[in-house]
C-alpha cells in the first residue's frame, strides 16, 4: 500500500492486482484472506510504504496534523473488532546510519507490537569488490549480530524485534574476464542463502532473547521444491530450529514472512 500524495490517505498502489479478480496475479488481498480457511490463527500485515514509495510523501504527511488525521483515518479499522487481535509493526534498516537519522527507537518500541529488522543487503551489485549479502559477522558495523546488538543499545525491546533474513542472492559480473580471481570459473559469481547459514541467523534470536524472525521474502524461497525435493527449505530449516529451542521467553515463536509485490 501507499499513500496519496495530496490527501495522505492510504491507497492501493495497484488496484488490479490487490482487488480484481480472475488469476494470473490478480486479487491478491482477497487470495490471502483464503489462507485464513486453512490456519484461522494466521496474521495477515498489511504494509505501507517501501522502496518504490519513497519517502516524500510520508515527510509531508508527518508535517501536517490535517494529513496525519487522514492518514490514520483511512485506515478504517472498525471498533466491533477486539483490538487485541490487531497487531501494528514496523520494518527498519539495520544500518546504523539509517537508524541515527531516521528512528526513535526506545519510543517506537514502546508504541508497536514488532521491529522487523531488515539485516541484509550489507554488499551487493552495487560495490567494486564482491561480498557476503548478510555476514553474521564480520570486521566492521556491517552484520548481522552487530545491528542486532546497536538496535538493541538505541532501547528497543528485544523481544520485540524480529530478525529480517533473506532468501535471496545476488549476482556479481566480474570486471575482467581474463583476470578473474581465483576459483572463478565462469564470467560471474554468486552470494546466496542456504538452509545451514538461515539456521546460523536464527541463533541469534536465542542468544539475544529476540522475538522472533522474519523472512525477507517468502515468494523467493524454493516454493515448489526443485532444488532439494523440499518446498520451503529456507523457511523450514528457521521453523525447525525455533521449534526445538526454549523460546518461553516470549509468548509465541515467531516467524513472519513478507511476499514481494510485483
Amino acid at each position: 500500500m501507499g499513500i496519496n500524495e495530496t490527501t495522505s490517505e492510504i491507497k492501493s498502489i495497484k488496484p488490479r492486482v490487490d482487488f480484481e479478480m480472475g488469476g494470473k496475479g490478480k486479487g491478491q488481498l482477497k487470495e490471502l484472506k483464503v489462507l485464513k480457511t486453512f490456519n484461522p490463527n494466521i496474521k495477515v500485515l498489511v504494509s505501507v510504504g517501501g522502496l518504490s514509495e519513497g519517502s516524500v510523501k510520508f515527510s509531508e504527511m508527518a508535517r501536517s496534523s490535517a494529513k496525519r488525521t487522514a492518514f490514520v483515518n483511512s485506515l478504517d479499522i472498525k471498533s466491533v473488532f477486539d483490538p487485541e487481535g490487531w497487531l501494528l509493526t514496523v520494518h527498519i534498516t539495520a544500518k546504523r546510519s539509517v537508524i541515527n537519522l531516521g528512528y526513535d527507537l526506545r519510543s517506537i518500541s514502546e508504541i508497536v507490537d514488532y521491529i522487523n529488522l531488515s539485516a541484509l543487503e550489507y554488499h551487493g551489485p552495487w560495490d567494486r569488490t564482491t561480498g557476503i549479502m548478510a555476514p553474521l559477522r564480520s570486521n566492521n558495523e556491517n552484520n548481522v549480530e552487530y545491528m542486532v546488538n546497536y538496535t538493541i543499545s538505541k532501547r528497543a525491546s528485544p523481544s520485540k524485534i524480529l530478525l529480517g533474513l533473506p532468501t535471496y542472492g545476488f549476482s556479481y559480473i566480474v570486471e575482467d574476464e581474463i583476470k578473474r580471481g581465483q576459483y572463478l570459473g565462469l564470467n560471474s559469481d554468486q552470494t546466496f542463502k542456504s538452509k545451514w547459514t538461515n539456521k546460523r541467523g536464527t541463533k541469534l534470536v536465542n542468544k539475544y532473547k529476540l522475538g522472533g524472525i522474519m523472512l525477507w521474502s517468502l515468494d523467493m524461497d524454493d516454493f515448489l521444491g526443485l532444488c532439494h525435493n523440499q518446498k520451503y527449505p529456507l523457511l523450514s530449516a528457521v521453523t525447525e530450529y525455533l521449534e526445538q529451542q526454549d523460546n518461553s521467553y516470549i509468548p509465541k515463536k515467531k516467524v513472519v514472512v513478507e511476499t514481494y509485490g510485483k
